[in-house]
């Protein structure tokens, strides 16, 4: 039995958390554990409570003298679990020599992500999802820059979401939301924003929504319905003040859903006006 057990363990890979970071640890175990590569001793973080989640962020600033892979990282926790993480890399901000497109396969590889479900290209822009015992990645490229969203299925279905749009072969059935938000994904993708506000309205309304995945659908959506009126403005399709009175008052529920979008959102009402 115990030969047979250590063969086993010869046979199961070391898995590395990537940089350091585990999904589900506290926040105070995410700040000791993360191991971002380069000279990080000017460095920062900074903390924020956004309604149920609590955002730390991790900023490296070359003009500092601070060049680190990845050089900027947000880590949102629902309660003192860490439910998903975001990692951003520039070349410019990196350690002299840093193979950044290198480091971060070396890196995926040895947390376990080996295998890509499924892939997406928009102008220039190459997204790739891969998924790893219970949790999904998102690598966004564009030229040497790469940015990581990594997610923890059970308290953000977000990245599962997006994947089983662009093709991956994963069930959503067991996390609230996931199969609107993921079918508003994809029409979004199709630029069919009015079928993609109806289902991302529809995932804000099923119940036990996590809060990771309530809040990223409400700011979609309000991108969505910016989308969607810029269009119709840009094509003449607002002629009457009943329908310049109706896109005023979706801009307005934008504006609700995602604060952040208010500059955005107000330039699109003072089009509808002239």
């Amino acid at each position: 039995m115990i030969l047979a057990l250590a063969f086993v363990g010869l046979l199961t890979p070391n898995i590395q958390a990537p940089w350091g970071v585990s999904m589900g640890e506290s926040k105070t175990a995410l700040i000791d554990a993360f191991k971002p590569v380069g000279k990080i001793g000017k460095a920062n973080w900074t903390r924020e409570k956004r309604g149920e989640l609590e955002v730390f962020s991790f900023g490296c600033p070359s003009s500092s003298g601070c060049f680190s892979a990845p050089s900027a990282a947000q880590f949102h926790f629902v309660g003192d679990s860490l439910a998903s993480a975001t990692f951003t890399f520039r070349q410019e901000q990196s350690p002299d020599g840093t193979n950044i497109n290198l480091l971060v396969q070396t890196t995926l590889a040895a947390g376990g992500f080996t295998r890509v479900l499924a892939t997406q290209s928009a102008v220039g822009r190459r997204t790739k999802y891969l998924h790893h015992r219970g949790q999904t990645l998102v690598w966004v490229q564009d030229g040497p820059d790469i940015d990581l969203k990594l997610y923890r299925d059970e308290k953000a279905p977000i990245g599962r979401a997006e994947a089983v749009a662009a093709g991956a072969q994963l069930t959503l059935d067991d996390y609230p939301g996931a199969v609107e938000y993921s079918m508003g994904h994809k029409a979004i993708v199709g630029r069919r924003f009015q079928d993609a506000e109806q289902l991302l309205s529809a995932a804000l309304r099923v119940p036990a929504v996590s809060p990771i995945l309530m809040r990223e659908a409400r700011y979609v959506l309000a991108m969505v319905i910016a989308a969607d009126v810029k269009t119709a403005i840009g094509q003449g399709g607002i002629r009457s003040n009943e329908e310049r009175e109706r896109a005023d008052r979706r801009l307005q529920r934008a504006e609700g859903l995602a604060p952040s979008l208010s500059t955005h959102l107000k330039s699109l009402r003072e089009q509808l006006k002239r």
